[in-house]
């Protein structure tokens, strides 16, 4: 009976060890191949990804658009050996999935793979595409560099948070503004911002850790990015090929290849 309960528990702790293991995949591309991680922690993303991978979706799509020491990105279904003049970039497997940003656990440093999305204007909960993927270069920001991105990324959430507050004071102002009540709209208006100012201390202002700024100070990165889309995994060996397909020659301005550089994705 007991070595019974023993062998149970430890099928229980491997079952448990291994829950808590990142998923790897191979990323093979004409220049060699790329290791990555993907996080358990977005788990939406993963699991979206990995099904991607075993149904052979990825296989012969290209990286479409590579911007040298920046990033590189692919993932377009209709890039599967299309005509040089198809402009791509624009269609996605599947339907956007939910945000995952889990920031500050996950960030643009170098080697990161995150979900490429449409802009904010017409996707204001940053969901991410279907299929589309991006891996970061990015240069070395200096110290200044990150305090200047601290304040960006300040400004963007403040933003944010105004437009929402707004929502609920648009007839209060419209009335005000049309009775004349100048003194009372400004008023209102202040203590609109000084809302703004409260909520976004309440949530924290953007900060980054020691950790952050030593790799985005020795490695690179594009901290700009930080926040605003999902960072779902990482490069963890293949740099010296990532650095290889950001090199080759694009035609302008799409950034794509002049000659395709095609993507086999296989789980490890």
């Amino acid at each position: 009976m007991m070595q019974r309960l023993f062998i149970l528990l430890a099928l229980v702790a491997a079952i448990l060890q291994g829950c808590n293991n990142n998923s790897s995949v191979l990323i093979e591309t004409p220049m060699g191949t790329m290791k990555a991680i993907l996080y358990d922690d977005t788990p939406r993303h993963r699991d979206n990804f990995l099904r991607l991978v075993r149904n052979g979706e990825y296989d012969s799509l290209l990286f479409h658009r590579v911007i040298e020491n920046h990033l590189i990105q692919g993932g377009d279904p209709n890039s599967r050996h299309p005509d040089p003049d198809v402009r791509l970039g624009t269609t996605s497997i599947g339907d956007p999935i939910d945000a995952e940003i889990r920031f500050p656990e996950h960030y643009h440093k170098r080697g990161a793979i995150a979900a490429a999305r449409l802009p904010d204007k017409v996707n204001p909960e940053l969901k991410s595409s279907g299929s589309q993927f991006y891996i970061v270069l990015g240069p070395k920001h200096s110290l200044d560099d990150i305090e200047r991105q601290q304040s960006e990324h300040d400004n963007r959430n403040r933003s944010r948070i105004y437009l929402d507050i707004l929502k609920f004071y648009q007839d209060s102002l419209q009335m005000l503004q049309d009775q004349g009540k100048a003194q009372e709209l400004s008023d209102l208006q202040f203590r609109i911002l000084d809302r703004v100012e409260e909520i976004l201390d309440d949530r924290g202002r953007f900060q980054y850790t020691a950790d952050m700024i030593k790799a985005y100070t020795t490695e690179g990165g594009l901290l700009e990015l930080d926040g605003e889309y999902t960072v779902f995994g990482e490069i963890v060996d293949g740099f010296d090929v990532l650095d290889s397909i950001s090199r080759v020659y694009v035609n302008l301005p799409s950034m794509r290849p002049a000659d395709d550089i095609w993507m086999v994705i296989k789980e490890e």
